[in-house]
């Protein structure tokens, strides 16, 4: 029951965020039921990652072995929201433009510094396709 109560609350928050969105940039409209909320559990991160395959979806569940950087982000497209959880024991550190990771793929955390996701926190991404790179939307 506590699961289904965060999903409900994640999809009403990405919902909010997304109308807010449309609004601003008013550019077209992103369909909101074309979001998957299916949460994915990924395979234990062993290495650090450039060019991470996250898989198809939008909310993923992330854990690691020990503190681990991710460089960029495969499958980029414009509009593209991820959302990131991360449960497991160690730091994720989102890097910040990494020459490690494909131009496309690489992420811009909005601070110049590199963004740590600790142990049981959520990020949100969008893909920016006009730059042609991933940005946080929310550090949750």
């Amino acid at each position: 029951m506590p699961d289904e109560i965060q999903k409900k609350e994640v999809e009403n928050i990405v919902k909010d965020i997304l109308i807010r969105y449309i609004d601003s940039i008013n550019t077209r409209y992103i369909g909101i039921d074309r979001l998957d909320f299916h949460t994915a559990t990924n395979a234990q991160i062993t290495a650090n990652q450039n060019n991470y395959a996250i898989g198809n979806g939008t909310r993923f569940r992330l854990s690691t072995d020990a503190a681990r950087n991710i460089t960029g982000i495969t499958g980029g497209a414009d509009g593209k929201m991820l959302i990131i959880h991360n449960v497991g024991g160690f730091n994720i550190v989102l890097q910040d433009q990494n020459a490690g990771s494909l131009a496309g793929n690489r992420i811009i955390t909005g601070t110049g510094a590199d963004l740590t996701v600790a142990t049981n926190q959520s990020v949100i991404l969008t893909y920016d396709v006009t730059t042609a790179r991933w940005r946080i939307f929310k550090n949750a």
